[in-house]
């Protein structure tokens, strides 16, 4: 395991998951499975604040209400943060969060100089954190989460679409698996590059080293069986591979949060020989930004 993955788990010790229970899960059965098939989305609204210059480029934040009729209403607006190209983009790319990242500044560092690559990069802030920060306590909750950031993922590759603007999509972890699930299920191409990213949230929380977090006493007694069956109800191994060719997986071969071999598993659904790095899951994040750039341009610019 890598150092930086060994550092990160010694302070994710301290959270707490699924503190208050299941919730209501039924609700989201007939919607793990929807989510799985390839069906239009509706498109979105903006109201956008003026440009403006940070850190040497321009950006532009907007709003928009979310395509999810279940959000609590405080979090039931979209918040998006697009980062301007000089010249008109050869293509949109949407990042999706990842776990807990509250915020644009991560993926901002990691995405911003796409943009002399021609990308425009699309950065949604996801339901539950930062901006949109609301308890996520229940598994009713941790459920909704994930659903709504492939259904609003979905909205903004339907709302390019719709303006005849080609884009594309790019995910670390989290991101890597609900977002290629939104690009996998659009009835038209989208270009997707799915990075370290589990197949199913139970790689994550269940088998590795994160379900330390979760308060498995207050789940019942068979939660070790309940609790991986309820998360593999979203798994992009159940959607069909992407319709574009222009895929990509990259695994790190020292990942102490997801699993490679899992990453293995969507290279393989997806046909594709996957990139490999040698490193851990915050490692690449950290140390093997202009790598990970490389590979999204190669895919997405080119």
């Amino acid at each position: 395991m890598h150092w930086l993955d060994r550092l990160s788990l010694r302070v994710l010790r301290r959270a707490s998951i699924f503190q208050d229970g299941w919730g209501d899960v039924l609700p989201f059965e007939a919607r793990g499975r929807e989510a799985h098939t390839v069906r239009p989305a509706s498109s979105l609204s903006f109201t956008w604040l003026p440009p403006r210059r940070e850190r040497g480029l321009t950006i532009q934040d907007g709003t928009a209400p979310s395509p999810v009729g279940d959000l609590p209403s405080n979090i039931a607006t979209m918040h998006v943060r697009r980062v301007l190209t000089p010249r008109p983009a050869k293509r949109r790319v949407v990042v999706p969060p990842s776990w807990g990242e509250g915020g644009y500044g991560p993926r901002m560092w990691l995405v911003g100089a796409l943009v002399a690559q021609g990308l425009e990069p699309w950065l949604l802030e996801g339901a539950y954190f930062g901006a949109r920060a609301a308890p996520l306590t229940r598994v009713e909750d941790f459920l909704r989460m994930g659903l709504a950031h492939i259904d609003e993922a979905r909205s903004l590759l339907q709302t390019h679409a719709d303006e005849g603007t080609p884009t594309g999509l790019a995910g670390y972890s989290m991101a890597g698996q609900l977002g290629s699930i939104a690009a996998a299920t659009m009835p038209f191409e989208v270009p997707v590059v799915a990075m370290a990213a589990p197949p199913s949230a139970d790689v994550v929380f269940v088998e590795g080293p994160l379900s330390a977090q979760l308060r498995w006493e207050r789940l019942g007694g068979d939660a070790r069986v309940k609790v991986p069956d309820v998360m593999r109800r979203v798994s992009l191994l159940d959607a069909p591979p992407p319709r574009s060719p222009r895929r990509a997986v990259v695994i790190n071969s020292g990942d102490g949060i997801v699993n490679p071999e899992a990453t293995a598993r969507i290279a393989a659904h997806w046909g594709v020989e996957p990139v490999k790095l040698a490193t851990g899951h915050l490692g690449a994040y950290a140390l093997e930004r202009r790598a990970l750039q490389q590979v999204i341009a190669q895919t997405l610019a080119h």
